[in-house]
């Protein structure tokens, strides 16, 4: 996260064990129990070091509690993430800190408004707690967005039935047929849930987007003022010392789509808005249609296809595709198996009689295709829509296979 070193003095570090290593979708929660009792302030954050790196995150766990918990997202491509993702139970672990003033500011008049998304919601779940076995008539309200798992549900759930002052609000970008919470991003329910500003307080975390997009919302739309809203401040210190910049290779990719749905573009599109800012260090968007007008196809090493090929127009632009990549990747039910593109192959006689105006006009040819049955696939993301995990693991073997650290 750092450019070269972060923007404060580093403690001493402090030997931990690996007590528990939970795996989620994309992201994991990091157990460590420290060879010796550590005191921080709910909202702190510590340095974990790997591999002569260190790198922030807040910590999840309350300071009532004997461990330390860390929620991390594992980013592709990076230094520490992919590693500490790997750590299993009685590994050892160097950490630093604690670190950060990302803390409650306690006023018995004030309502506090937690607000967050994703992994974000780390620092809030040791805060709220803190502050609720502090000040248990505390009026406090948080606000989550998630795209798949509403990390630590029991605990709210535990603590509102416990705490009648306590309200969480859970908004759910991709929701099952169950869900039954708000739909949509937080910043489309914000001013509903908050009808006013007055004797409030607001902390933010999440996504440099997410937290730019609500913090305008609540001076603009809600009435707060300023030094009533708060973001972790690390991120900010981490702003000062600029982005890394990383040197070297780039893993050069295309995106294309054939005859399909396009649902695995709307999720490739969703998980750019998680990992576009960790991708873009170490991987060159070089055609991309849903990102850019301009493309390029020559000279990429991976080509990442979509959809079934139903026409000889479709089959002689896989194989140009094919001719300028090193690797091509199949991506979704229709390009894995042809599937449910390819229906029409199995008509009968009456039927294809009664579409055969209708493949004349768009020039399709009578049989859709798989794309291994015009193309050497290298590798298969299976799905209708792709299977997300599957794709960032294939992203992850990409890089490592034409060494792009």
């Amino acid at each position: 996260m750092w450019k070269q070193e972060p923007p404060h003095k580093v403690k001493t570090t402090i030997t931990c064990r690996v007590i528990e290593n939970t795996h989620f979708k994309e992201d994991f929660l990091l157990t460590l129990k420290p060879e010796k009792k550590i005191k921080f302030k709910a909202g702190q954050f510590f340095l974990i070091h790997m591999h002569e790196q260190n790198r922030p995150f807040s910590i999840a766990s309350p300071p009532s509690q004997e461990n330390l918990q860390f929620l991390i997202r594992k980013h592709i491509g990076g230094a520490v993430t992919p590693y500490l993702s790997e750590l299993i139970k009685e590994d050892k672990v160097e950490i630093s800190g604690p670190y950060g003033s990302f803390t409650a500011k306690t006023d018995k008049n004030e309502e506090l408004i937690f607000i967050a998304t994703g992994t974000g919601i780390a620092p809030f779940r040791s805060m709220i707690v803190d502050e609720l076995e502090k000040n248990p008539d505390k009026k406090i309200s948080l606000i989550y967005g998630f795209r798949h798992e509403c990390f630590f549900d029991e605990v709210w759930r535990e603590l509102k039935e416990k705490y009648k002052n306590f309200q969480i609000y859970g908004a759910c970008s991709r929701p099952g047929r169950s869900w039954k919470g708000l739909k949509g991003h937080i910043t489309d329910h914000l001013c509903n849930i908050i009808k006013s500003s007055e004797n409030k307080r607001v902390y933010i975390c999440g996504s440099e987007a997410m937290v730019n997009d609500t913090r305008q919302m609540l001076l603009k739309t809600c009435g707060f003022n300023e030094d009533k809203i708060k973001v972790e401040e690390w991120r900010d210190l981490y702003k000062k010392e600029g982005a890394p910049k990383i040197a070297g290779k780039k893993l050069k990719i295309g995106w294309f789509s054939f005859s399909c749905c396009e649902d695995s573009t709307i999720v490739f599109t969703e998980l750019l808005n998680d990992h576009f800012e960790n991708w873009s260090k170490v991987i060159e968007f070089q055609h991309v249609r849903v990102l850019k007008s301009k493309n390029k196809l020559e000279g990429l090493d991976v080509a990442f296809v979509e959809g079934a090929i139903a026409s000889k127009e479709q089959e002689d632009r896989v194989k140009e595709i094919r001719k300028n990549c090193k690797k091509l990747v199949a991506i979704g039910s229709c390009a894995v198996n042809g599937m449910p593109s390819a229906q029409r192959n199995n008509f009968n006689k009456e039927q294809m009689e009664q579409i055969e105006f209708l493949l004349k006009k768009f020039h399709q040819a009578k049989k859709v295709k798989k794309l291994e049955e015009v193309v050497k696939v290298d590798a298969k993301v299976p799905g209708c829509p792709m299977n997300e995990q599957t794709f960032l693991t294939t992203i992850d073997n990409l890089l490592k296979e034409f060494g792009v650290k």
